[in-house]
Formats: C-alpha cells, structure tokens, sequence
C-alpha cells in the first residue's frame, strides 16, 4: 500500500506528527512538516495529496497537482474557495477555531476519511437519494401530464 504524502505547513507540524504516531497511523502516511513561513519545496507539493495550513500561498495550488484534501487550521475558508486553482475533486474542511495543540484529534478524524470508505458511502448515499428523488419528480411529471390531458379531453 502506498502512503499518502501529507504536508503540515504550520510551525506546530511536531504536533501532528506525534497525535499520528499515538494513534498507530504514522506508519500510513508520509509525514512532512514545512513551517509556514517558508515555501513548500517544488518537489514536495507535486507529490502532496493531503495539506493541512492556513491559508494558500500564490500558485500553491497550481503546484500541487496530486493534492486530493485541504484541512484548514482555522473557520474561514474564504481564500482557499477564492483561489482559482482550486479543482472541484479537491475536499475542503476547517478546523472551525480549534488548532495548535487541540486540532490533532479533528485532523485524525479528517485522515480516517483517506483510509476508510467513508466518501464512497457518502457518494453512494447521495446517488441513491438523487435517484429517488429523481424518480419522485418524474412522477410528479406524469400525473401533471395526465391531468393536463384529461383536461384536453373534457374541454376545460
């Protein structure tokens, strides 16, 4: 199995390296710490898929052509969503205020997304509801063409 390569740019990346190795899931990630007053080295954000920082810094995005999930240490979300490299296959979360040493437990609830079929069940539940909803709506169609046309018939 591959390991994903996470990049926490933010000075506190000891942190989340130690939260991982306390849960048993360092061994599944190549861990990369990057203080987020430097820039994330060119060849290390080609190959990230999972960020966790602040805000983007210009043409990060566009140099992370991998990046599959951004888990922001703060609520607004406002300059990642802004960025015009953001791809639609890339998730977003935040961390709503709670950061520094409090946010490894929210980050390891974010990582068990990347290792367990949590995003196909949420897809697969989507699609399901969309289907039925789908299928509400068609039949809704059907009966309004079905009375539109016994209308027709009756002259009204």
């Amino acid at each position: 199995m591959s390991k994903a390569v996470c990049i926490v740019w933010m000075n506190e990346a000891a942190v989340y390296e130690r939260a991982l190795a306390r849960a048993g899931l360092a061994d599944r990630f190549e861990f990369y710490g990057v203080r987020n007053d430097e820039p994330i080295p060119g060849q290390l954000a080609a190959r990230g898929e999972i960020l966790v920082g602040w805000r983007p810094a210009p043409g990060l995005l566009s140099a992370m052509p991998r990046l599959r999930w951004i888990q922001s240490t703060t609520a607004g979300m406002e300059n990642w969503l802004a960025d015009p490299h953001l791809r639609p296959g890339i998730l977003l979360s935040c961390a709503r205020g709670s950061h520094r040493i409090q946010m490894p437990e929210n980050i390891l609830g974010a990582l068990f997304i990347l290792t367990k079929p949590l995003i196909a069940c949420a897809l697969d539940q989507r699609e399901s509801n969309l289907n039925d909803r789908a299928q509400e709506l068609d039949q809704g169609r059907r009966e309004l063409e079905t009375e539109a046309e016994r209308r027709v018939v009756r002259g009204l």
